[in-house]
């Protein structure tokens, strides 16, 4: 599935997945990136999450670029997998609006304040050739 300079020959976009599955395989995952704006300028950077009861929640820590979060902030989170021998994986956007948490587990200090998203908006694409009957987590 690798071509000319370790590109894949092809990403078939595939099927969208359903919302349930969407959730299911946000679950999984630990990883992922958080998409905002900066000076009207895109800003993606990489968070370790955790995905419970229709929310992810992430750290963001003093001086970090997602230090200026602001409960009510949108924003838009994506965590995929892709095997790139087999070329199947699948790909999960969540958009929806920030809190930054204030309760006792996760008040401000030196490692970070908690922020919490809610999965307002929650898509997904399996990509790569025919996928039934294979898991890709």
């Amino acid at each position: 599935m690798v071509g000319v300079g370790g590109f894949p020959t092809r990403i078939d976009a595939g099927e969208a997945l359903d919302e349930g599955e969407c959730r299911d395989l946000l679950a999984t995952r630990a990883f992922g990136v958080v998409g905002t704006t900066r000076g009207a300028l895109p800003l993606i950077v990489p968070v370790s999450y955790v995905y419970r009861g229709d929310e992810i929640t992430f750290r963001v820590r003093p001086g970090s670029l997602l230090a200026a979060t602001e409960t009510g902030d949108v924003l838009a989170f994506e965590t995929d997998v892709y095997d790139n021998g087999a070329g199947v994986g699948w790909s999960v956007l969540v958009v929806g609006r920030a809190s930054v948490a204030a309760d006792e587990m996760s008040t401000s200090g030196p490692d970070g304040t908690m922020v919490r998203l809610s999965c307002e908006l929650v898509t997904g694409r399996r990509l790569g050739a025919d996928l039934r009957g294979r898991s890709v987590r």
